[in-house]
């Protein structure tokens, strides 16, 4: 419970983050790959959140839920490591100008 409430706090906060920068920055919103991967992953994070939440509250056979839950999760791990790539990439492209 520690981690998924964390977990969703540093989501949220990094979601803000994101929206601030990119309007400070006076670009538009979700125009690069970059971005619109991290808009994809800010929301399987919060599924795999919520059903993360329902593994002890649902009455389905826990076994679907447990695992959906782990492949949603690893998925997501997934991407935001290719998500932080592309980050570094297009951080390096800006700073070589």
């Amino acid at each position: 419970m520690f981690l998924e409430t964390t977990g969703g706090t540093l989501l949220i906060a990094g979601l803000i983050l994101a929206v601030y920068m990119v309007t400070a920055s006076g670009f538009p919103h979700l125009h690069n790959a970059h971005e619109i991967l991290g808009f994809f992953i800010v929301i399987l994070m919060a599924v795999t959140l919520v059903i993360g939440v329902l593994i002890r509250r649902v009455n389905a056979p826990k076994n679907t839920v447990r695992v959906s839950h782990r492949w949603l999760g690893g998925i997501s791990i997934a991407l935001t490591a290719l998500h932080i790539v592309l980050g570094v990439m297009i951080l390096t492209f800006i700073l070589s100008r």
